[in-house]
């Protein structure tokens, strides 16, 4: 009936699995500015972007004809979504994607007071 401390080891540790996704929610709010989402490590500007994009789910607590809500989000989808971010990048969100980038930036292609003297000669 005793059991050897390896398999203690692997029955505890299935035990503490188990407990933590008993405790873990549903639903999680956004965190404050600044701050991180605990469960998933998203700070609340990539949440709402994820959520712009149609990649996690979240429910919307607001009575009818009030002004200000409370928006919920689906941990188990936040977490889907970092997990598709670790496996593929080209899902990663860059806080850039739609500002276009000046050509001089990329190639080194701006004129300084220099250059432009040098190109006169």
């Amino acid at each position: 009936m005793f059991m050897n401390n390896k398999n203690a080891k692997k029955e505890a540790g299935k035990l503490l699995a188990a407990r933590d996704e008993a405790l873990r929610p549903v639903w999680v709010r956004a965190p404050k500015p600044g701050q991180v989402e605990y469960f998933s490590g998203l700070g609340r500007g990539k949440m709402y972007q994820a959520e712009a994009l149609g990649l996690i789910k979240t429910a919307s607590l607001k009575p009818p004809g009030a002004i200000r809500g409370v928006k919920l989000f689906h941990l188990e989808s936040l977490l889907k979504y970092v997990e598709s971010c670790t496996t593929a990048t080209s899902n990663l969100i860059s806080p850039h994607a739609a500002v276009p980038i000046d050509d001089h930036r990329v190639r080194g292609t701006r004129q300084t007071k220099s250059t432009a003297s040098e190109k006169e000669k």
